[in-house]
Order: structure tokens, then C-alpha cells, then sequence
């Protein structure tokens, strides 16, 4: 029996022994990293008409377009965005500070001035926003005449009510919309002339003439509105068919690239049009110390489901004397890219090839450098990708044989 005890007691140590330990207390960091740049550019410059008169009509511009980062950015296209009114809030007499400050939302919709400022007589509700610039597509903004909304107590349902939408997308050739916006001057109780209800309804057939006179108590007192340009969506291209991330072995691993140059700027330096955007990059024709010196680099990938497919590359036009290049599919030259002529600026650009018809499942692709050696060639090669894919949409100009 003794025994037995010693026995199951060794046991029972073994299995203890056996079990594996784990800290009480570990962490581990994943580096998180977005730069969040605008969609738009808007010109925010005040509008000021000034001194007015009644039943005068006065117009002024305003442009909103797409930014210089979205226009560069092929994962995205279109952008909705909505033109909204809210009250002008002006500083108190007697107190330090701006002389303007903006809104905020109160308690049931009621707009709300910082403390120490006061709201002015609105301008919103005779203001007409309408686009006027030729899109792409027509009829994708909005607009609103003149003559619209409450003259006092404007809140949060007022601002829903009068939004208006605009829409730009690179897809559709339609990058900037010019907005007039048009002032049509109200008169004072008492002092409105014979046509006042005609100059109304000029401008809007639906409104109520006798509901946009105002008070005399408001005659020579600035009138104020607010306009909020807001987005309201991002709308993304056709989601790619394969996409390789040059100069990253993982995404590269499964495409077959041959006869690239080296990592970089890993292995050069430079500037590579700013690090190559997203850290690394290869040339198509490197030297033999750095290659195996041949002007072409080839690569598989999908060429997409049948139908209208794109094979998009991201290349850098940079400060070697011509970045030229061909474009060659399964053994076929589709397209040529000419080099801008610049020795001074690098930009990356994206370069579309329509994908002949008769193409289908995975493709060899050839990219061929065509211009003269510049200086450095020697040292960092020529002719620069940093991300190529397949997709249903081009990414930037089709590129021509």
C-alpha cells in the first residue's frame, strides 16, 4: 500500500511538471498608421456682397473639387457631398475675440451662438445655390432657388430641409463643380415696391411673397448664413481582380516577377517620388550590378473575368532623362507610355492598359523601358513601379499602343 502511495504521488508530480507556463501579465503592439488627407478642396474665401439694396440681384462663386491626394488615389472615385445652411453668429459689442464664430446644435434642433455672441438676421433664405458647370452625367447636384425656409428661427430642420447635393467623380470626367450662389435682396415691411411679388415669384413660383418681407426694425443691420460643405459618402472603384505590391516579397510571392531590379530605396536610398508612396519599389531596368541588365521585367497576374478589364500600374515619372516605356501582354505590345519630359519633379502616376478580349486567366505581362540611360543609371536603374492590379475600371490615362 506504500508503495502504491509513492507511486500515484510521482505521478501526480509529472503530470505538474509537464503543464506549460504562461505570463499572468504579456502585451503585444500592432502599429496602427492611416494619413487621413481631404476628399475635397473647397475655395473658402468670406463672400461679401456688401452693401445691397432691395430687389437687387447679385451672384457669386464658389468651387469645390476634388483633391490633389483623392485624384491620386485609384482605390477611389466618386464623392457626394452636401452644400448646407445654418445662422451666422457675430460678436457682442464690448467683448475680445473674432468678430464671427459658427453654430452649434442645441437642445431640439435650436442653433446656438459661443457665449458672448449673438446670431444675426439670416441671409440663408434668400440665397439660391445652383451648379454651373458642365458634369459628365447630367443632373448629379442639386439646387435651390431663392426664396426659401423661414426668415427667423432657422434650426437643425430648416438646414435638413434646404440641404442641396453635389457629386464629383473621376470616373466620369467631372472633378470641380462652380456654385453660384445668387443673392436676391429682401425688402423692409412698409417699404417694398408694387413688383415685389412678381421679383418673388420670378425666382420661386412657390413662395410666399408677403413671407420674405422684412421687418423695418432690420433695415441697415448685416445679415448673416453660414455654408457648410459637407461629405456625405466616398464611393470606391470596382474592387481589383489581383493586386501586387512591388517590392514586397509577400504580395509579390505567386507572381513570377523576373529580371527586376533590387528593393527599393532599401537598397539605394533616394527619394523615389516620396519613398515610392507606400515604402518600396523596383525599376524595370537596372544595371548588371544591380540586375541582370536587360530592359525588360515580366510578372503574372490575373487578367479578370471576361468583360471590360484594366491592367493598372503605378509608375514614376522622376528625374531620369525619359521613363518611357512598353507595355507587352502574353508576348503583344498593347500599349506605350511617353515620358513627360520632366528631369526635375518625380510623380507617381497611374498608367491604364485595356486588356485585349481574347486574353483570359492568369497573363504574362512584359514591361519594356524604351528611353536613353540617364546619368545615374548606373546606381538606381530606370523606370519605377510600386503597385500594379487588374480591375473593371481604369485607374488613371489608357495608355495607347
Amino acid at each position: 500500500m506504500l508503495k502504491k502511495l509513492a507511486l500515484g504521488a510521482s505521478a501526480i508530480a509529472l503530470a505538474v511538471a509537464s503543464v506549460p507556463m504562461f505570463a499572468a501579465f504579456e502585451a503585444h503592439i500592432i502599429n496602427v498608421t492611416a494619413r487621413i488627407e481631404n476628399a475635397l478642396t473647397v475655395d473658402t474665401t468670406p463672400i461679401n456682397f456688401g452693401t445691397v439694396f432691395p430687389q437687387e440681384a447679385i451672384d457669386k462663386q464658389v468651387n469645390v473639387s476634388l483633391s490633389g491626394s483623392f485624384l491620386q488615389e485609384g482605390r477611389v472615385d466618386d464623392v457626394d457631398y452636401l452644400i448646407r445652411q445654418k445662422p451666422k453668429c457675430q460678436i457682442d459689442p464690448g467683448v475680445e475675440g473674432p468678430e464671427y464664430a459658427t453654430v452649434t446644435d442645441g437642445a431640439e434642433g435650436v442653433f446656438v451662438c459661443p457665449q458672448g455672441y449673438h446670431q444675426l438676421p439670416v441671409l440663408c433664405p434668400y440665397l439660391s445655390k445652383h451648379e454651373t458647370t458642365a458634369d459628365g452625367v447630367p443632373d448629379n447636384d442639386g439646387g435651390i432657388n431663392a426664396f426659401h425656409g423661414p426668415v427667423t428661427n432657422w434650426t437643425l430642420r430648416d438646414t435638413l430641409t434646404t440641404e442641396v447635393k453635389g457629386r464629383l467623380a473621376k470616373s466620369e470626367q467631372d472633378t470641380s463643380d462652380t456654385w453660384n450662389i445668387d443673392l436676391r435682396v429682401p425688402c423692409f415691411a412698409g417699404e417694398c415696391a408694387q413688383d415685389w411679388a412678381t421679383f418673388v415669384k420670378s425666382n420661386n413660383e412657390t413662395a410666399d411673397p408677403a413671407a420674405y418681407v422684412q421687418p423695418a426694425a432690420n433695415k441697415s443691420v448685416l445679415f448673416g448664413c453660414d455654408l457648410w460643405i459637407e461629405v456625405s459618402g466616398v464611393s470606391r472603384t470596382s474592387e481589383p481582380f489581383e493586386e501586387i505590391n512591388i517590392g514586397d516579397p509577400t504580395s509579390e510571392s505567386g507572381h513570377s516577377l523576373l529580371s527586376w531590379g533590387p528593393i527599393e530605396p532599401a537598397t539605394h536610398n533616394g527619394n523615389w517620388g516620396g519613398a515610392c508612396e507606400d515604402g518600396n519599389c523596383r525599376v524595370v531596368y537596372a544595371s548588371q550590378a544591380n540586375g541582370d541588365g536587360t530592359r525588360s521585367a515580366t510578372f503574372t497576374i490575373s487578367s479578370g473575368p471576361a468583360g471590360v478589364r484594366y491592367l493598372n500600374l503605378r509608375n514614376l515619372d522622376g528625374i531620369a532623362t525619359d521613363d518611357s516605356f512598353e507595355v507587352y501582354i502574353n508576348g503583344n505590345l498593347v500599349a506605350s507610355y511617353a515620358n513627360d519630359g520632366s528631369i526635375v519633379s518625380e510623380v507617381w502616376k497611374w498608367s491604364s492598359v485595356a486588356i485585349p478580349v481574347s486574353v483570359s486567366g492568369v497573363m504574362t505581362v512584359e514591361l519594356k523601358s524604351t528611353g536613353v540611360e540617364w546619368p545615374d543609371f548606373g546606381i538606381f536603374g530606370q523606370v519605377a513601379f510600386t503597385r500594379i492590379l487588374t480591375s473593371g475600371t481604369p485607374e488613371g490615362t489608357v495608355l495607347n499602343p
